[in-house]
Parts: C-alpha cells; sequence; structure tokens
C-alpha cells in the first residue's frame, strides 16, 4: 500500500478515536456532585500526562538526538583513524620492501648488516630501516595519540578526535530541556493576557482566597488555556507520525500510531470534562474537540509532505524539533495544571452552599482518590515508543 495512502488511514483512525473518546463524558448527564468527581479525574489525567507522558518524551527524544550525533562522530572518526592507518600501513610496507631490497643487495657485497634486537629480523638497522621502525612504533601509537600526514609526508602530533570533531558535537540536550519548558509557560501566560495589559482590576485590601484567581485572567481565556496545550502536544505527536511515515518502516508507523491513541484518549476525555466543569455547553466542548483531535492528523500530513517535497530528510533534524516541540508542550501543560487546573478543583470541591471562610475547606477523601486516579492512570495506559 502506498505510504501516504496509509498515512491518511492512520489519520482519520486518530481524529475519529479521539474525538469519540472525548464525547464519552457528553453522552451522560451527570448530577453536580458526580459531574464534580469526573472532572477532578479528568483534571488529574491531565496532570499526569504532562508529567508522565509529556514531559519524559520530549527528553528522551532530545537525548536520543545528542546520542545519534555521538554515535555519528565516532563512526566518522573511526574511519578517519582506519584511512590514516592504511596510509601509514601502505608507507610501512614500502619501506620494508626497500629494506629488504638494500638488506639482499649488501650481502651480495659480502657486508652483513648488525642486529640489536628482534625487530632487527625484518628491519634491518639501515636508514630506511629506521624510518620503517619510527612507522610501525607510531602506527601502534594511532590507536591513543591520533597524528596525521601532512602534505610533504612528515607525521604531526594531532589534536584527539574529540577535539577535532568538537564542533560537530555542538548539540547538547540538556540546554534545549528548560529553554522549551519556559518558553512553553510563558507562551501560554501570554496568550491568556494578550489583550487586556494595561486594564486595572479594583484593588481591596481583603485576604486573597483560591476564588480570586478565578477573576484574574479573563473567563473565556482560562476556558482555552487547556485546549492549547492539547493542541500543541498532539502538533508534535502528528510530527512523530508523519516522520515514521517518510521513513517507510510500517512497523515503527503502527508502534507510534498506537502509542499516540493510546494517551489521545484519555487526553480527549481529560479536556472535555474539564470543559464541562469549566461551564461550556456541549457544543463547545465538541469544537474544542474537533480542534484536537485535527491537530495530530494535520499535523502528520504537513510533516509528511515537507519530508518529501522539500528534501528535510535528516531525521536528526527532525528528531530534534519534534523533542523541542514536545517539552514546549509540557511547559503549556504545566501552566494550565498550576494556574488553573489545581485551583479549579479546590473551588469546586467547596461546593455551592459554602460560605465566605471556604478557603479552609480540604477536599474530600473521594476527590482525593479521584484526583490521584486520575495523576496514575497515564501509567497504565503509557507503552514504550519513541518519537
Amino acid at each position: 500500500m502506498d505510504s501516504f495512502l496509509w498515512l491518511l488511514i492512520l489519520s482519520f483512525s486518530m481524529l475519529s478515536g479521539s474525538f469519540l473518546a472525548g464525547n464519552i463524558p457528553l453522552a451522560f448527564h451527570f448530577s453536580e456532585e458526580r459531574l464534580r468527581l469526573v472532572s477532578t479525574f479528568g483534571s488529574g489525567m491531565l496532570v499526569g500526562t504532562a508529567l508522565i507522558v509529556i514531559l519524559p518524551e520530549g527528553v528522551e527524544t532530545l537525548y536520543s538526538v545528542q546520542l545519534k550525533n555521538q554515535l555519528a562522530e565516532e563512526r566518522a572518526a573511526a574511519v578517519e583513524a582506519g584511512t590514516r592507518h592504511e596510509r601509514r600501513s601502505s608507507e610501512l610496507g614500502a619501506d620494508i620492501i626497500s629494506s629488504k631490497q638494500e638488506t639482499g643487495l649488501a650481502k651480495r657485497d659480502g657486508q652483513a648488516p648488525s642486529s640489536v634486537s628482534w625487530w632487527d629480523a625484518t628491519i634491518p638497522r639501515t636508514s630506511t630501516g629506521r624510518r620503517a621502525l619510527q612507522l610501525a612504533r607510531r602506527a601502534q601509537q594511532d590507536v591513543e595519540h591520533p597524528r596525521k600526514i601532512a602534505e610533504n609526508g612528515e607525521i604531526i602530533e594531532e589534536q584527539s578526535a574529540h577535539t577535532d570533531h568538537h564542533d560537530h558535537s555542538a548539540f547538547e540536550a540538556h540546554r534545549y530541556i528548560g529553554a522549551a519548558l519556559a518558553i512553553g509557560f510563558a507562551f501560554m501566560f501570554l496568550i491568556e493576557n494578550a489583550g487586556h495589559f494595561g486594564h486595572s482590576h479594583k484593588s481591596s485590601s481583603h485576604i486573597v482566597t483560591v476564588n480570586d484567581f478565578r477573576d484574574v485572567a479573563p473567563y473565556k481565556n482560562t476556558k482555552t488555556a487547556a485546549t492549547i496545550g492539547l493542541v500543541v502536544h498532539a502538533a508534535a505527536d502528528g510530527i512523530a507520525l508523519g516522520a515514521a511515515s517518510a521513513s517507510d518502516r510500517t512497523s515503527l508507523e503502527l508502534i507510534v500510531f498506537l502509542a499516540i491513541m493510546l494517551h489521545k484518549a484519555p487526553s480527549a476525555f481529560g479536556l472535555a470534562t474539564f470543559l464541562l466543569a469549566e461551564g461550556h455547553t456541549r457544543k463547545v466542548v465538541r469544537q474544542h474537540l474537533l480542534v484536537f483531535s485535527l491537530a495530530a492528523p494535520l499535523a502528520a500530513i504537513a510533516t509528511y509532505t515537507l519530508l518529501f517535497n522539500y528534501g528535510i530528510d535528516d531525521p536528526i533534524i527532525m528528531h530534534k524539533w519534534t523533542g523541542i516541540l514536545l517539552l514546549f508542550s509540557a511547559g503549556t501543560f504545566l501552566y494550565v495544571a498550576t494556574v488553573h487546573i489545581l485551583p479549579e478543583i479546590y473551588v469546586t470541591g467547596k461546593g455551592r452552599s459554602g460560605g465566605g471562610g471556604g478557603h479552609d475547606k480540604k477536599l474530600s477523601l473521594t476527590q482525593i482518590i479521584c484526583l490521584l486516579g486520575g495523576i496514575f492512570s497515564p501509567l497504565l495506559l503509557a507503552v514504550e515508543h519513541s518519537h
């Protein structure tokens, strides 16, 4: 089957599967208490997805790029060392042949070359023989102390292979991890506050409670925060699937597809329950789900097209940017989790009947169990896969 057609089939399966999973909580009518528990579980699932799935995937992807770079450099250094060794071996062989010829001439003239060591059985103490002995010893030392032959034939001490290839090993994964997370976090902060800079809020001297955080950012923007974070992560998943499809390895493509589906389904479920708890209508929730469900298929098709039409065929570069995108989306998730999801759980945990001193109210035992169950549920669904 054509690889692009197969990618279209997988993309449609991703679209329909994640959309149907997100519609599960919409198919039932929950009481306020039950909706609160389902929302708490879904919120925990979003937090767990960020910490257990997205963040480790991004780190693993970047370090795999660093490892591939190091292996490529070592392979290139080995090839270069082999070439130098062959060059010296041929020069050594030529000198030995020349020295034997001199020995033969000396014997004809009745001259016996003096010997002092076992080397003399092969390499006589002639000027050419001493040259061959030097080359033989230096060839043995090349493994630990590489040298190179200049154009004039002289042997020059060379710095270590690591220094030789230092310029090619500039990629260091740890330099990108924190930066990508911080950019994702800052991106979500700016998205939520875009267009509202310079607007003042009423100041008051009362003690700030968790409820007050509901009014810090505009209500509409708080609703889209979780969706944006999930869409960014879904796009990174799509890039991984598109790159796997471009490699023409069906087994790898299927593994990536199954891994994506196993954590896209709970993410869609968690997004739907979170949006329902935020007060969205079912119609608007389905619109958010559709955007989320379309992100991965569109990113997969776009990646495949770029790889084939624009010659971006370096898998290391693709893995690098996939890892950065994953960590970027992890940063957006951390923002959503710390600024919206966890405070929202405490707000809904107080119920609608409490008075003003609600900040002393703790989550119920049932809510704590639901939250922890949601956080650790991605562990049960996670499978080993690589972007």
